[in-house]
């Protein structure tokens, strides 16, 4: 039998976003909840450096979670917007910059 009333007691906001289902695997669970930190850690910088500032936000995916390929950095936050295909837009054209989310599905 399930009990229900511990799982409402684990929930929190980040749950309420829809980061992750009930049967989301636990290592998958990890990866989003690593790249959430990072986008919000990224607005919370917003919000108290002045606006010249940039600020970018980036995950080491020492596991392969982003690619096939452990050990790149990917470009998760930028100036606060995390959705990958409007970062691209931002960055300059010849840029080598990987940018990539395992919270937004295009």
């Amino acid at each position: 039998m399930v009990d229900t009333d511990a799982r409402e007691r684990r929930r929190s906001p980040v749950d309420e976003r829809g980061l992750f289902a009930e049967s989301t695997p636990l290592r998958t669970v990890w990866y989003r909840l690593v790249e959430y930190n990072v986008s919000r850690q990224v607005q919370y910088l917003q919000q108290v450096l002045p606006p010249s500032v940039t600020i970018a936000g980036y995950v080491h995916d020492q596991d392969g979670a982003y690619s096939s390929f452990p050990d790149n950095r990917y470009l998760v936050a930028l100036d606060g917007e995390t959705d990958p295909s409007r970062i691209r837009t931002l960055l300059p054209e010849d840029t080598s910059v990987q940018v990539a989310s395992l919270l937004h599905y295009s």
